[in-house]
């Protein structure tokens, strides 16, 4: 458990209802602070207004990254947003195309990923504590 005193705010992005309900209750787990938020939607398409918002962190599903608007304005508006995608075993099939869009608007693409497909918690767990640390300052 990471323990913060600071706002951060998180947002949650995929169409799989079980896979969102999953990793939206590890990183609370993860994050115990009455400030953090984090912010869960199961769609793409309606994120435009959130994304105009300040954001820490983006874990968003392979669709995200084929909307150019949405990145667009996520790294418009959020420069330093940690953003990780959330890939499926049969989202390969997209993955040149979401890796081109991600490096287009983040030269230094960092390969921060989570695949979504027969990882139990504990795992999904870890990968999110890794990538949380990053930003969050441990007390």
């Amino acid at each position: 458990m990471l323990k913060t005193e600071e706002k951060y705010r998180i947002l949650v992005v995929d169409n799989d209802n079980r896979f969102l309900e999953r990793i939206s209750t590890i990183l609370r787990h993860l994050v115990k602070s009455d400030e953090t938020s984090v912010i869960c939607k199961p769609d793409v398409e309606n994120i435009d207004k959130l994304v105009q918002k300040k954001m820490d962190f983006a874990f968003l599903d392979e669709r995200a990254f084929t909307n150019d608007a949405l990145l667009s304005g996520l790294y418009n508006t959020n420069p330093n947003c940690l953003i990780i995608l959330m890939i499926s075993d049969n989202g390969g099939q997209n993955i040149k195309e979401i890796i081109k869009t991600f490096e287009n608007h983040n030269q230094v693409f960092m390969g921060q990923y989570i695949l979504k497909d027969n990882y139990p918690d504990y795992i999904i767990k870890i990968i999110c504590k890794k990538y949380l640390q990053k930003v969050i300052h441990l007390n």
